[in-house]
């Protein structure tokens, strides 16, 4: 379950559809990936792709929600530089990933500040497979 904030104009619409934008584990990477096969990722991008999917939506007269996967990144300075941007994008929530638990009471003053709504899963948060 996802606490929906307020602030969220689109969400006020009564409408049968809601677009929901999902991302996940940024890992730090604030900018693109630098990738030879086509660039990917970077938070610019990532705010420019909401706002379209968020202008497409409010033509259409339809809510919209963007939440985010957590693992925001490893170190305190980028999971604040990463908070300060899905707060400015109007990320609805994020997940208490491995990468924010590793990071434990350091990463507390920055979600004071940025007020991001992070859900906290119960059990192991990530991911084993057989190998």
């Amino acid at each position: 379950m996802v606490a929906l904030p307020a602030k969220e104009p689109n969400l006020a619409r009564k409408t049968d559809t809601i677009v929901l934008a999902y991302t996940t584990d940024t890992n730090g990477y604030l900018q693109s990936c630098g990738c030879a096969g086509g660039q990917v990722g970077g938070l610019a991008r990532r705010a420019t792709r909401m706002q379209q999917l968020r202008d497409e939506s409010e033509r259409r007269d339809q809510g919209f929600v963007f939440v985010d996967g957590g693992n925001l990144s490893d170190n305190v300075n980028k999971t604040e530089a990463v908070l300060e941007s899905l707060s400015l994008m109007r990320c609805a929530s994020t997940v208490y990933g491995s990468q924010e638990e590793r990071l434990g009471t350091e990463l507390i003053p920055s979600l004071e500040k940025w007020h991001v709504p992070i859900v906290r899963l119960l059990g192991d948060t990530d991911v084993k497979t057989d190998s």
